[in-house]
């Protein structure tokens, strides 16, 4: 029974490491995808103050062009509609800027976090799928934890078992005492006495406590077994999920680096139209509109698949990407 109450505790000890490494992976990983989502936030609150700020223009344009006969109430109306919408959108941008900042502090302690953020997005060609084609949870520590955790209860049923076992101890004492004078240099009185022996304690009865102990260690490790076959199952699962959305968000955002690109060159080519009477304001108006749409959906694929990233990450239990 002791043996395995101290393999038991040995158990729990390596359980708890693991638990505690898993923590810590668990938030570096938090921070890391909150710190994107707000730096997101931010970018996206950018374009749209440009957005608003564009439209503003065209508005003063176009009402100019009403005015010298070269435009029409509907024109004038539709950019009204549009600047509308722009300035909505600045509020809503704002706002999920300040929630996000919020969470990112609250991850890191803090109150809220006030500091401008400034950071690179990661590179998506510098992901290494060929890590990720196959799911090896065997260094997953919080797993691990859950199996060193079951193992130490089954260790603990077994010393709680032993209760229709005797409990056999081995002893000994010796002593080395003068009880003739209060002299402590006076060798000669001074006597030897010493006892050795085995101590027999056989508990027939006690109010059904040991049983009791017994069965919930092992109902305790039942549950955890489950637990640990529930978390592999949905391990399983969020992988396949995580791998596949990883794929579709970088393919999204390689269509919308090439979106951006071909928007700005027809903001130029609208530019030049106009210029040379080809083209008018709302061709330009709505080659911007397309950028704008563009670099927003750019950004929200990059956030995409770096959230997709981290989760992969927190179902294998290891660093795919060094976000460093």
């Amino acid at each position: 029974a002791s043996t395995n109450k101290y393999w038991a505790g040995q158990n729990f000890e390596k359980s708890a490491q693991h638990e505690f490494e898993w923590a810590q992976f668990l938030v570096q990983r938090q921070v890391v995808l909150q710190f994107y989502k707000s730096l997101a936030a931010q970018t996206l609150k950018d374009v749209a103050e440009q957005n608003f700020k564009t439209l503003s223009d065209h508005l003063k344009d176009i009402t100019a062009l009403k005015k010298a006969g070269m435009a029409t109430s509907y024109d004038v109306l539709r950019v009204e509609v549009q600047v509308s919408e722009a300035k909505s959108e600045v509020l809503n941008s704002q706002d999920n800027l300040e929630v996000a900042r919020y969470k990112l502090g609250e991850i890191l302690g803090k109150e809220f976090e006030k500091r401008d953020l400034n950071g690179e997005w990661p590179s998506f060609t510098k992901i290494n799928m060929s890590a990720v084609k196959k799911l090896d949870l065997s260094q997953r520590a919080d797993l691990l934890g859950l199996k060193e955790k079951v193992q130490a209860l089954r260790d603990q049923e077994t010393a709680q078992g032993r209760y229709w076992s005797p409990k056999i101890s081995a002893f000994g004492q010796y002593q080395y005492y003068n009880n003739i004078n209060s002299r402590f240099s006076d060798a000669d009185r001074f006597r030897e006495a010493y006892q050795v022996g085995l101590s027999l304690t056989w508990n027939f009865f006690d109010g059904m406590g040991s049983i009791a102990k017994s069965h919930q260690a092992s109902a305790q490790a039942t549950q955890l077994e489950q637990t640990q076959r529930m978390s592999v199952l949905k391990a399983q699962q969020e992988f396949e999920f995580w791998k596949r959305k990883l794929n579709y968000f970088k393919t999204v955002y390689e269509s919308r680096v090439i979106e951006v690109e071909k928007s700005a060159e027809a903001i130029r080519l609208a530019k030049e139209g106009r210029k040379a009477g080809t083209r008018t304001s709302t061709d330009l108006l709505d080659a911007e509109l397309d950028w704008f749409r563009s670099r927003a959906g750019q950004v929200n694929a990059q956030i995409g698949a770096i959230e997709s990233l981290v989760n992969l990450e927190l179902s294998t239990g290891q660093i795919i990407y060094d976000f460093n």
